[in-house]
């Protein structure tokens, strides 16, 4: 008994599929950072209890962060990357992931602010260096692949002319 039969879909079809499912991926994707934020403030629970919901939200972000730096493809192509970009955005990741953080561990375990403060401090430092060192990364791998990419299809061009 033959299960799978030929795909027939044409190009446009294909295309609106994909567009469906990346829709699709991006509402799981806020859908769980949502939920973990709404179980770490409301319900008081600690990581443990969300530590499935965060395991598979990272495994979907480092896939899509790696297989669009492997593939050459820039999904934010109306950003210029350069040191100042990603300075910025290591920034601003810092700051949002700490801003909770800070928020927790001073409402919620009731610390001093002082102590709140210096946890924030340290959280902002940590969190840049990653967040720094995965932009360069990613962003050098993806522009190094990208220009392999058009090397390779500028030479096909020219050795081809139709």
């Amino acid at each position: 008994m033959k299960i799978f039969r030929k795909n027939y879909l044409d190009e446009r079809e294909k295309t609106e599929s994909r567009r469906i499912t990346s829709i699709a991926y991006w509402i799981a994707f806020w859908g769980l950072v949502i939920s973990i934020m709404v179980q770490l403030f409301a319900f008081e629970f600690n990581f443990a209890n969300i530590a499935g919901e965060f395991i598979v939200l990272l495994v979907c972000a480092l896939y899509v962060a790696v297989r669009h730096a492997r593939r050459g493809i820039d999904d934010n192509s109306f950003i210029k990357y350069s040191i100042k970009t990603y300075l910025i955005i290591s920034l601003a990741i810092s700051f949002l992931i700490n801003i909770p953080a800070f928020l927790i561990w001073y409402v919620r375990h009731e610390m001093l602010l002082s102590d709140s403060l210096l946890y924030f401090a340290i959280g902002i430092a940590v969190s840049f260096v990653l967040a720094f060192g995965l932009t360069v990364t990613f962003g050098s791998l993806t522009k190094k692949r990208r220009k392999k990419l058009d090397e390779k299809y500028s030479n096909d061009d020219i050795e081809n002319p139709e």
